[in-house]
C-alpha cells in the first residue's frame, strides 16, 4: 500500500510528527533513526490515506467530465441498438458517437492550447516531453509479466524478481572486467586512505538550518525508499522537528556512524530502450534509497562541490 498524498491532512500530520531532542540525542545513531522513522510513519498512518498497488489505466490529460459523459451516452446508445437493432436506434447511436468525437476533439484542442500558452524559457525539456507524451496518451507499463531464463518461462513475481536480481549480480562480478582494470582495482584498494582533516575546515562544520531549508526547497518529487518516508513528509515537519532532525544529521556527520537502515535500497528494474522485455539481461537497476538519507547526502554534496570549485579543482 502506498500513501495517497492527494488526501493528506498536512496540519494533522505536522501535529503528530514530533521529533523531540531526546529522541535524537539519547540513543545510538541506529536507534535514533529508527525512532524518527517510527514517528513519521505513525503520523502518516493517522493523517494520510493509502491507495492500493494495483495499476489503473492512465487517462489522457485532455480527458475530462464532458468526454466521460459523452462516452457514457455513446455506450448506452450502442447497448440499446444491440438489444433492439432498429433504424431509429442506429441513428441515435451514430449521433451519440458523432457528438462524443466532437467533444473529444474540442477537449484535445483546448488542452493543447492551454499547454502551449504555459511554455516559457524556464520549463525543462524533461517536463515538456512528459506533457507531450501524456497528451498523446503514450503511457508505458512497468509491469514485467514474463521472462525467459535460458529458454524457461518465468511468470511468478517472486521468480521474476529473483531472476533479474541474479542477472544484475552476475554483471558486477570481477570476471566481467578486463585484466588491466582488475590490476588497477587491486592496487587502488590496497592503498590506505588518509581521513585526517581539520575539524575547523568549512566542510567539516555543523550543517546549518538554512542549508537544510535550502535543500528541502530544491528537492523534486521522488519515490520513497524502504522506510516509506517521502520528501513531502519531511517538508511538512514543524520547525522544531526539523531542528531536531538537523541535530541528528550533525551527529551522523561528526560521529561518522552511518545508519544501517540507510544502507538498504529498493531495486527497480528498468527496461533498456528498444530492448526485448522478456530477456532478464535487458534491464538496468534503479536504487530507491531513503529520502532522509538523500537529504543528508545532498547537503554534503553541496559543500564539497562548493569547496572544489572555489579551490580550483
Amino acid at each position: 500500500m502506498r500513501y495517497n498524498f492527494k488526501t493528506a491532512n498536512w496540519c494533522k500530520f505536522s501535529s503528530f510528527a514530533k521529533i523531540t531532542k531526546e529522541m535524537v540525542s539519547n540513543n545510538s545513531i541506529d536507534t535514533a533513526v529508527e525512532n524518527v522513522t517510527a514517528v513519521l510513519i505513525a503520523a502518516a498512518d493517522r493523517s494520510i490515506a493509502k491507495s492500493s498497488n494495483t495499476f489503473k489505466k492512465q487517462r489522457k490529460v485532455w480527458w475530462n467530465s464532458d468526454c466521460r459523459e459523452a462516452k457514457k451516452k455513446q455506450r448506452k446508445a450502442w447497448t440499446r441498438f444491440c438489444r433492439s437493432p432498429t433504424t431509429a436506434n442506429l441513428i441515435c447511436y451514430k449521433q451519440a458517437k458523432s457528438i462524443s468525437r466532437r467533444i473529444q476533439r474540442r477537449s484535445k484542442r483546448e488542452s493543447w492550447e492551454k499547454y502551449i500558452s504555459s511554455i516559457n524559457s524556464t520549463i525543462s525539456s524533461k517536463k515538456l516531453w512528459e506533457r507531450v507524451k501524456k497528451t498523446c496518451g503514450n503511457f508505458t507499463s512497468s509491469n514485467i509479466r514474463i521472462l525467459y531464463d535460458n529458454g524457461i518461462p518465468v511468470t511468478s513475481l517472486q521468480d521474476i524478481a529473483n531472476c533479474i536480481a541474479s542477472e544484475l549480480a552476475s554483471t558486477t562480478k570481477s570476471i566481467n572486467y578486463s585484466v588491466s582494470f582488475l590490476d588497477h582495482k587491486f592496487t587502488s584498494e590496497r592503498q590506505k586512505l588518509n581521513f585526517n582533516s581539520s575539524p575547523y575546515a568549512p566542510y567539516n562544520r555543523d550543517f546549518t538550518f538554512s542549508e537544510l531549508q535550502r535543500c528541502l526547497s530544491e528537492i523534486h518529487k521522488s519515490s520513497p525508499g524502504p522506510d516509506n518516508i517521502s520528501y513531502n513528509m519531511i517538508q511538512h515537519l514543524s520547525d522544531e522537528s526539523l531542528h531536531n532532525l538537523l541535530f541528528l544529521y550533525n551527529r551522523i556527520w561528526h560521529e561518522r556512524s552511518f545508519p544501517s537502515s540507510w544502507q538498504q535500497a529498493i531495486i527497480i528494474p528498468v527496461l533498456k530502450p528498444g530492448k526485448e522485455p522478456s530477456n532478464p539481461c535487458n534491464y538496468r537497476p534503479i536504487s530507491l534509497t531513503n529520502c532522509m538519507c538523500k537529504i543528508l547526502e545532498k547537503m554534503a554534496n553541496k559543500r564539497l562541490v562548493y569547496y572544489l570549485e572555489t579551490n580550483g579543482f
